[in-house]
């Protein structure tokens, strides 16, 4: 069995009147530095988890302020979890300037062994 991270579902909610197309390009980005930080955390490559993460962005695309909405129900991995998202300092690209804050992602990775 690998110990590989297989990936997951990211999806991600945004509110205002443009809706999600208008920002996919950026959400796309922040789905990707999302996954490549889960990624790094061996312990998660086989867990089974769901839970929903707000971020806040600035101009630049640096995190201002990132918290888990909500819980797996396991305090264990929603430490690696907390650990592996708080990794993330900064999005590849600044985000759209009338992008609403926060971003909700929704975050689940099924068991793969």
């Amino acid at each position: 069995m690998s110990s590989d991270y297989n990936g997951g579902d990211v999806g991600v909610k945004i509110g205002g009147n443009k809706g999600l197309a208008a920002y996919a390009w950026y959400t796309g980005k922040i789905k990707s530095q999302i996954e490549e930080a889960i990624a790094k955390q061996p312990e998660l490559a086989r867990e089974q988890y769901k839970l929903v993460v707000s971020i806040w962005l600035d101009k630049a695309g640096n995190v201002e302020k990132l918290e888990l909405q909500s819980s797996t129900g396991d305090e264990k991995k929603d430490e690696l979890l907390r650990k592996a998202l708080q990794s993330i300092q900064r999005i590849s690209d600044a985000p759209p300037d009338d992008m609403p804050q926060p971003v909700k992602l929704r975050i689940s990775a099924k068991s793969v062994g």
